[in-house]
């Protein structure tokens, strides 16, 4: 009389709230505009704590709890009539696993966590932008019987005087005097160089544009090349 689907359903939706409550390791990444422009393969260190091998992750020796039954949470009816209510907790005396350990593990102490540091490739896609995120499906830590994402928060920096503007990339040309009197400039594009005319007449405020020389995203991004004067007295 039982639906074999309709468990194999239950015990998916158990998974699948238990991997929900796993919570995801948040490392912060420094990402530097031309790595963001290029799409880098970048190579991380991180500290992670990984199932203890003597206990599996256990803790120790365990046997069920006396006081939720191995439920690990217990349950009580509020209100009355028509309002009443079945409310469930965490069982304090297990903090919800179902069980407690007599005998601790000698390896971990009880955790059933060993931490160590992990060394793993990242790759970073072309046109990453500041404060978005990259999650590494079971890259985190041990907790609850189980691997927890690690979520990778992008810090974008400026490289080579070079920033980032949504798809545009945008350049800071430093000048003097003999400068302004030739009649171009090199810029070092990630591409590669970059020959740029000097205008006879520029305003400082209004950088140059030159189409298709920034993020080859959709859309394609322009290069804007911000005209910084300097003068010695």
């Amino acid at each position: 009389g039982i639906d074999p689907w309709d468990l194999f359903r239950r015990m998916q939706d158990g998974f699948t709230q238990r991997k929900r409550n796993v919570p995801e390791k948040l490392i912060k990444l420094n990402i530097s505009v031309l790595d963001s422009f290029r799409g880098v393969n970048k190579p991380i260190n991180y500290s992670r704590n990984l199932k203890c091998d003597p206990c599996n992750g256990s803790g120790g020796e365990r046997t069920g709890c006396s006081v939720c039954n191995g439920a690990g949470y217990l349950q009580q009816e509020v209100g009355n009539g028509f309002f009443r209510q079945v409310v469930r907790s965490a069982c304090p005396s297990c903090r919800g696993e179902g069980s407690v350990i007599t005998k601790m593990c000698y390896s971990c102490s009880g955790s059933g966590v060993k931490q160590q540091m992990e060394k793993i490739d990242v790759v970073i896609p072309m046109g990453i932008d500041n404060g978005q995120y990259l999650r590494l499906e079971g890259m985190g830590d041990f907790i609850n019987g189980m691997y927890g994402n690690l979520l990778l928060q992008i810090e974008l920096f400026g490289e080579n005087n070079f920033e980032k503007n949504d798809n545009n990339l945008i350049y800071t040309a430093t000048f003097n005097l003999d400068d302004l009197q030739k009649d171009s400039f090199e810029i070092p594009h990630p591409d590669g160089l970059l020959t740029v005319k000097v205008p006879k007449e520029f305003d400082t405020d209004q950088p140059l544009r030159i189409k298709g020389k920034g993020f080859k995203m959709n859309p394609l991004g322009d290069l804007y090349v911000k005209l910084r004067v300097k003068l010695t007295k």
